[in-house]
C-alpha cells in the first residue's frame, strides 16, 4: 500500500513546500550543503513566512509517530533523505528546521 503523502500534508502546505520545492530532487544540482539551502532560501524568508513554516512543521510531527514523519518524507520522494543526508530521523530534521526558522 503507497502512503499518500499529498493527503497527509494536505494541511501543511508550507511542510509540502519545503518537501517538494525547497529541498525538491534536484537540490544537489546547485547547492553542496543543506546549510547552503538554509542560508539561501530559508534565511531569506520575511520572518512571518518563517514562524507559519516552522509552526507548520511543528504541528504536523506533533501528530505523527518518528516512523509516520519519517513514511511520508519517503513517499513524497523530496531530494532530502534525512538518515542518510544527516544521520537523523526526519523527526528530528524538521524540528531542526523549525527551530532555525524561529531563529
Amino acid at each position: 500500500m503507497t502512503l499518500d503523502y499529498q493527503a497527509e500534508l494536505r494541511e501543511y502546505p508550507l511542510v509540502r513546500n519545503l518537501l517538494g520545492a525547497v529541498f525538491n530532487q534536484d537540490w544537489r544540482e546547485d547547492y553542496d550543503r543543506v546549510e547552503e539551502v538554509y542560508e539561501d532560501i530559508l534565511d531569506d524568508e520575511p520572518l512571518v513566512a518563517r514562524l507559519a513554516r516552522a509552526e507548520q512543521i511543528e504541528a504536523f510531527v506533533a501528530t505523527r509517530s518518528e516512523d509516520e514523519v519519517d513514511d511520508v518524507i519517503r513517499a513524497s520522494q523530496t531530494g532530502i533523505r534525512p538518515h542518510s543526508d544527516l544521520g537523523v530521523s526526519g523527526r528530528e530534521w524538521l524540528l531542526t528546521v523549525a527551530r532555525r526558522l524561529r531563529g
